[in-house]
């Protein structure tokens, strides 16, 4: 019979916990520091640049102003998606299940497998413990690890 390996995504979730939470506040937070941290360098950098910049070409300054407006901003944008990261963060509730991101798995597939039964597998993480392996429903023949 004809068969394939295939590389598939697996989703992995992490359950709420109070550790968790505290850790993804803390590195939130950490994120948030070298952020401003980085506008304060930026800041300090640019206003040198443009005093240097005005004594030897003048006509570029309002590029260079611009450029590190430019850079300002996407870190101001970046600040502000991790302050809604870190609101959302901590509105989670204990025992609610999150999103952590995906890995991937050999699956070999045959003709007459059923799709379903092999995609949307999904591993449960408690405190990097893996809690949970969830195979979708019905799943079983014509599912061949690999």
């Amino acid at each position: 019979m004809k068969s394939l390996t295939i590389i598939q995504p697996i989703t992995i979730k992490a359950k709420v916990t109070l550790h968790l939470k505290e850790k993804l506040i803390r590195d939130i937070r950490a994120a948030l520091q070298k952020l401003e941290a980085e506008l304060q360098r930026l800041e300090f950098t640019g206003k040198r640049l443009i005093a240097e910049w005005e004594k030897q070409k003048p006509d570029q300054v309002v590029v260079i102003k611009r450029q590190l407006e430019g850079e300002k901003q996407k870190r101001m944008e970046a600040r502000n998606q991790l302050l809604q990261k870190l609101k959302e963060v901590q509105e989670m509730e204990i025992g609610q299940e999150i999103k952590q991101g995906t890995v991937n798995r050999l699956v070999e597939v045959q003709i007459g497998d059923y799709w379903e039964k092999i995609s949307g597998v999904e591993i449960v993480l408690e405190d990097n413990k893996i809690i949970d392996i969830r195979y979708p429903d019905a799943i079983g023949e014509g599912c061949h690890d690999g």
